[in-house]
C-alpha cells in the first residue's frame, strides 16, 4: 500500500463535473476517497445506458489495465468528490512487480463482474418496479438527492417518466416521501416485499 500511495495523485471535482468521459484515453485509474459519482455508458444507439453508483472506497476507471484504450463510460460527480489516481502504465508496472496486489485487484474486479452479471440479469428478467425498489434499498433511508429521478432511471435501465410515475404511486401508498431535492424511504419492508413478489427472479 505504501508503494501505491507513493505514486498516487489527488484530484477533487464538484457536482456535475467528471473525472473522465466515455471515449477518453484510459490513461488513469482511480480510488474514490470522498463523495458519490455515477458511472454511465452510452449505448451504440447513442442513448444513455444503465448507470452504476460509485461510493467512497470504490475503484473506478481501471479499463486501461484490461487493455482497453478508452473509458467505456463517463464518471460524473453526484456530490463533491475527492479521489486518488495513478497513471495506468505506472499501475500496470507496480502490479507486475507486486503479485499480492495484483491478486487483490483481481478479486475486486471479479466481484464487480459478478455485480454486473446480476444487473444484466435483473434488466432482462425483473420488473422495473422491483429494480427501482432494489436501487432505493441500496441507498441510505434518507436520501438527499444528489441522486435525481433521471439518475434513478439510468440505474434501473428505464425512463424518467416510469420512475416519476412509480415514485408518486409509492408516495401515495405511504412507502416514501418526496421533497425538494430529497427522498425518504418510509417503509423498507414494503419495498422488500415488492422485490420478493411473485414476479421476482
Amino acid at each position: 500500500m505504501t508503494l501505491l500511495l507513493g505514486h498516487a495523485h489527488e484530484k477533487t471535482i464538484q457536482r456535475t463535473e467528471s473525472f473522465f468521459h466515455a471515449g477518453d484515453a484510459a490513461a488513469r485509474c482511480f480510488l474514490l476517497l470522498e463523495g458519490h459519482l455515477k458511472l454511465g455508458q452510452i449505448t451504440p444507439a447513442g442513448e444513455q445506458g444503465a448507470a452504476r453508483l460509485i461510493a467512497a472506497g470504490d475503484i473506478f476507471g481501471w479499463a486501461g489495465l484490461m487493455d482497453d484504450h478508452s473509458y467505456p463510460g463517463t464518471a460524473e460527480a453526484l456530490t463533491a468528490c475527492r479521489a486518488l489516481w495513478w497513471e495506468t502504465e505506472r499501475m500496470r508496472q507496480t502490479l507486475l512487480a507486486t503479485p499480492h496486489l495484483a491478486l487483490r485487484l483481481l478479486a475486486l474486479l471479479g466481484r464487480r463482474l459478478r455485480e454486473a452479471e446480476s444487473r444484466l440479469l435483473d434488466l432482462a428478467t425483473v420488473r422495473v418496479e422491483q429494480r427501482l425498489a432494489k436501487a432505493l434499498l441500496r441507498q441510505p433511508a434518507d436520501l438527499p438527492l444528489p441522486l435525481t429521478r433521471q439518475d434513478l432511471a439510468e440505474l434501473c435501465g428505464t425512463t424518467l417518466y416510469t420512475v416519476s410515475r412509480t415514485l408518486r404511486a409509492w408516495e401515495q401508498a405511504g412507502w416514501l416521501r418526496l421533497g425538494r431535492g430529497s427522498l425518504r424511504v418510509l417503509s423498507p419492508p414494503a419495498l422488500a416485499a415488492l422485490i420478493q413478489g411473485p414476479d421476482a427472479s
